[in-house]
């Protein structure tokens, strides 16, 4: 729709330069009488001068500032002349403001003369009065110095004459002439605009994938984000790009032990996925790490880890587990172990468990800023699973118990006219914003190398 109205504007342009009003134009000439040409000739585009012009004229339709957009005067140096130059939509005001202008400019530059020979005739006067006196009072000035003086006061009239004789009105505007309007040329060149314009309104307004961000580069353009890492399709895809996601966040400046909280753009978006994969990638580097579900109404982990029914952190919050009762080992392939939680080169979750009561009332609960503390002291990094970024409330909850966010998203389910508002919804929980991580299609990580089957998932660099 944009580029239909551009394109009609840009008719609409043609059309106009095409009907346009002829336009005339009279020149007049001032000369100077010497080749120094003072600076008000090149400066004397001004309202007053244009008022005064006016007046002098007995032009009342226009205002100064129709006079100065209509008039050009250009000085040349070598033949001491001003040419002054107006154009008008009638030729007949064409030929009477440019004569008015020159003669306007020509009693400006006399009377600039006038009062500057005025100023030097009074410094003159005084310095006669001053000698007269001298020898008045007998202090030994001659006259010769009075003659001197005299001299001079007869020079500087006869040069002021001279000066102000020299500035004239040396041709006077004939009648106006049309002017070349350009009209083919002025029509091609709007329709060309009108074009131009109708292409980028195109370009800009066409979303690219089809009305969703389907690529790394466009959900880091829809969410203004650094994209971390996209996990592939397949086992050694998903893989690499979790020793990207890995790599970048190490290469942040956090507090140590770091908090991580990871949040979905939707409930469908892999969260899990990232999380369990990036807390086996830096298990591989013989650090302990914790993983803390609080996605406490779509919980996750635990499937993804096979411990279904165990309890977890609002099991801890209200009392009723131990929080060293409900964390859970993994090793670095994530396979269930018996080694005490917080072991180096292992993963311990604390699933979700079973939520009594409100989910505010745990997340903002003393007991689970209780549970963070013991996290921090005994793990080199904690990654937590949050609420969807959609639900920014939830999320900003957790803002003093995490130093960075990482927002997952699978490709393709993120629409470019819902991407304004998750922005706003993102921005606005007050947590340093680390950046994306790009799901592509369904991860095989889920599927394969993250299940407690006893294989070995492939090595990360």
């Amino acid at each position: 729709m944009a580029a239909v109205v551009a394109i009609v504007a840009g008719a609409v342009a043609a059309a106009l330069a095409s009907a346009q009003a002829p336009t005339y134009a009279a020149s007049a000439q001032v000369g100077f009488g010497t080749t120094t040409l003072p600076a008000q000739a090149s400066v004397a585009l001004t309202p007053a001068m244009a008022r005064a012009t006016l007046h002098r004229a007995h032009v009342t339709s226009l205002s100064a500032r129709d006079l100065l957009a209509s008039t050009t005067i250009k000085v040349d140096s070598p033949s001491g002349v001003a040419v002054i130059r107006v154009t008008d939509s009638r030729g007949p005001r064409a030929r009477r403001l440019a004569n008015a202008y020159a003669r306007t400019l020509v009693s400006a530059r006399r009377h600039q003369i006038a009062d500057g020979a005025r100023r030097t005739k009074a410094r003159l006067h005084r310095q006669l009065v001053a000698t007269t006196h001298s020898l008045k009072t007998a202090q030994g000035v001659d006259q010769v110095s009075m003659r001197s003086q005299y001299g001079t006061l007869v020079r500087l009239d006869t040069r002021t004459s001279i000066a102000m004789d020299g500035v004239q009105v040396i041709g006077t505007a004939a009648a106006a002439s049309a002017e070349d309007q350009h009209v083919v040329r002025d029509a091609v060149l709007a329709a060309i605009a009108g074009a131009l314009v109708a292409i980028v309104l195109l370009v800009i307004t066409a979303r690219p994938g089809r009305g969703r961000a389907r690529s790394a580069r466009e959900l880091g353009r829809a969410l203004r984000m650094p994209v971390l890492g996209t996990l592939g399709g397949s086992v050694s895809e998903a893989w690499e790009g979790i020793g990207q996601v890995r790599a970048r966040i190490a290469a942040v400046n956090l507090p140590q032990p770091a908090a991580i909280a990871v949040s979905g753009v939707g409930h469908e978006d892999a969260t899990s996925d990232t999380v369990v994969g990036l807390a086996l990638a830096v298990a591989r580097q013989g650090r302990r790490v914790t993983i803390v579900d609080l996605d406490v109404a779509r919980p996750r982990l635990h499937r993804r880890l096979g411990a279904d029914g165990a309890p977890g952190a609002a099991d801890v919050v209200a009392g009723r587990v131990r929080i060293d009762d409900g964390l859970i080992t993994f090793d670095d392939r994530g396979i269930p172990v018996t080694d005490a939680p917080f072991a180096a080169g292992c993963v311990s979750l604390l699933p979700a468990g079973a939520l009594d009561g409100s989910l505010w009332d745990m997340l903002s609960s003393p007991a689970l800023r209780d549970v963070f503390r013991r996290l921090r002291r005994d793990s080199d990094l904690i990654l937590v699973a949050c609420p969807p970024a959609s639900e920014p409330d939830a999320v900003a909850a957790l803002a003093d118990l995490a130093d960075g966010l990482v927002v997952v998203a699978r490709l393709g389910s993120l629409r470019w006219e819902d991407a304004a508002a998750l922005r706003s919804s993102i921005e606005s929980i007050p947590m340093a914003k680390l950046g994306a991580v790009a799901v592509a299609g369904e991860p095989a990580p889920a599927q394969a190398a993250f299940a407690p089957s006893g294989r070995p998932a492939p090595a990360t660099s």
